[in-house]
């Protein structure tokens, strides 16, 4: 059974507009990742060129969940304001670390183990279980 998108948004504590941001540059980062394996024309652009489309996903999450705090500390919700934005800050920063060094260890720049790499994923999925247990 598929997840309702009022569940995701309650777990994720991303907004529809931003879970919508993230997926679409998820699209976008995977047909240049598809270009660069299989096609010759992409084999000379690195990694990091790839992966501006999700590093410009988390700028324009972060600008948006910016403005939805102001907006709902002026309407006098601090705690909610402040909870909401120590969380997705929180994701967010986790996600580009993940993304930082997935980068550099497909650039070969810096030897890395892949428990190292996906050790920012662990941490997210864990503080997701936890929140997911705690909401419902």
């Amino acid at each position: 059974m598929l997840l309702a998108n009022k569940d995701v948004i309650k777990w994720l504590g991303f907004s529809s507009f931003e879970i919508f941001i993230q997926l679409s540059c998820l699209l976008v980062c995977t047909i240049l990742i598809m270009c660069k394996v299989e096609l010759e024309s992409f084999a000379d652009i690195s990694w990091w060129r790839i992966f501006i489309p999700m590093f410009a996903a988390d700028g324009m999450t972060l600008y948006f969940s910016t403005i939805v705090f102001i907006r709902t500390f002026h309407k006098g919700n601090h705690k909610e304001a402040f909870r909401r934005v120590l969380w997705v800050s929180l994701l967010l920063v986790l996600l580009f670390l993940f993304k930082m060094l997935l980068c550099q260890l497909l650039e070969g720049a810096k030897k890395t183990s892949a428990a190292g790499v996906m050790s920012p994923l662990f941490v997210l999925w864990g503080l997701l279980i936890i929140r997911a247990c705690k909401v419902t």
